[in-house]
């Protein structure tokens, strides 16, 4: 028995025209620079079925200070 709300169905079909696969590849590295800090490099490749052309990839970078 579906709900009552009008809006069900409409909701419904979108979110199943959101359904494929998705794939996450990610590598990351870290670097003890000293006691006191890290240098970290990450790259996380998106690849997705549900649109052509939805594919990403990410490089993020980042300092780590201690005090």
């Amino acid at each position: 028995m579906p709900p009552a709300h009008p809006l069900y169905q409409t909701v419904a079909g979108l979110l199943a025209s959101q359904e494929g696969d998705k794939e996450f590849s990610a590598v990351g590295v870290r670097y003890d620079v000293n006691a006191n800090i890290a240098v970290k490099v990450d790259y996380t490749h998106y690849k997705s079925t549900i649109l052509d052309g939805s594919d990403a990839d990410l490089v993020a970078a980042g300092v780590v200070f201690i005090y």
